[in-house]
């Protein structure tokens, strides 16, 4: 898996960003081992097995990417990750270092930072036949009202741009879609987009907010801010 991992360029130094796409050449068993013994009796318990092999791939390259991060010298199935609802995942032994993770079908992303929060969601890029009933429903009006006046043909890609944007925002403060779309405001100004929460977030500067096509066929969206002093 280590091989198959594409580390995307970034313009800001401390974010790390990498992405893989599952070819389904890697055995099972390979994979199996380098999960905890928790992890491994979670997958082994699902019966799809589409759902099962796409967990083992997602959780295999997270415990690869986050190695790679921070120099881990142990063995891969020994990295401790936490998971816990409504905060966002965390190394004990890196307690610093920032992350999030993303998966679309067969194709995964994450992203790191010891001086950022970052938060990161990918998406297949497709058409939305209902874009503009979804946004009524999942955005704020003004978000809506925007895709709307949008050329049919333009829909689609702003739909996934908000979307990814929104899920990515969520990421980045550990809450889940169900805590609302709508919590928070993405507008374009100048050909660049931005983040406004509805609540200020006290100890964080302003949200910076980028689109990156990244793997191949994919709306990547990146959320990060710099932690203050």
């Amino acid at each position: 898996l280590h091989d198959m991992i594409i580390h995307a360029p970034h313009t800001a130094a401390d974010i790390h960003i990498a992405g893989c796409t599952d070819d389904k050449t890697l055995p099972e068993t390979k994979l199996l081992s380098q999960l905890s013994d928790s992890e491994k009796t979670i997958v082994l318990s699902l019966t799809d097995q589409d759902e099962r092999r796409h967990l083992l791939f997602r959780r295999c390259f997270q415990r690869q990417f986050l190695a790679q991060s921070i120099d881990w010298p142990g063995q891969i199935r020994d990295l401790h990750i936490e998971h816990k609802l409504d905060t966002p995942p965390r190394l004990p032994c890196e307690p610093s270092l920032k992350f999030s993770f993303s998966s679309s079908g067969a194709s995964v992303v994450a992203c790191a930072s010891r001086k950022q929060v970052v938060g990161i969601d990918i998406e297949r890029i497709r058409p939305v036949p209902d874009s503009v009933g979804l946004s009524n429903r999942f955005f704020t009006p003004a978000e809506a009202a925007t895709l709307a006046q949008m050329p049919e043909n333009a829909r689609s890609a702003a739909f996934l741009h908000y979307w990814t944007a929104k899920e990515a925002g969520l990421k980045a403060i550990g809450k889940g879609i169900e805590s609302g779309l709508n919590s928070f405001v993405v507008s374009e100004i100048d050909d660049r987009y931005v983040v406004e929460y509805k609540n200020k977030i006290a100890g964080y500067f302003s949200w910076n907010l980028e689109h990156i096509e990244f793997p191949e066929g994919h709306f990547v969206a990146l959320i990060h801010r710099a932690v203050s002093t």
